[in-house]
């Protein structure tokens, strides 16, 4: 992904799963006390997204998920991971 073009807006956001995009959302609001609490310099306010989805959807083990996005269709990828595990159903 090209992060060179990143200059902090964000047109949509994408959840990967194991580095395959799983879920995308361009649906975001206005969070100012992201910027009230952690006293950041921003003028405008900070933005905010969330994803919810079923556990379903996931296979049983653990998965590498990551965020990246899409800014003036230059795609961006977000530093860092966390690993996702899901138990096998006991019904």
């Amino acid at each position: 992904m090209d992060n060179e073009r990143y200059d902090g807006k964000v047109d949509q956001v994408i959840l990967f799963v194991d580095g395959k995009p799983f879920l995308s959302s361009d649906l975001f609001w206005p969070r100012p006390e992201i910027v009230q609490l952690h006293d950041l310099p921003y003028k405008n306010p900070a933005i905010g997204w969330g994803f919810k989805f079923f556990t379903g959807f996931f296979e049983n083990g653990c998965h590498k998920i990551s965020i990246g996005g899409i800014n003036e269709n230059s795609k961006f990828t977000v530093d860092g991971e966390f690993i996702l595990c899901k138990k096998p159903s006991i019904l």
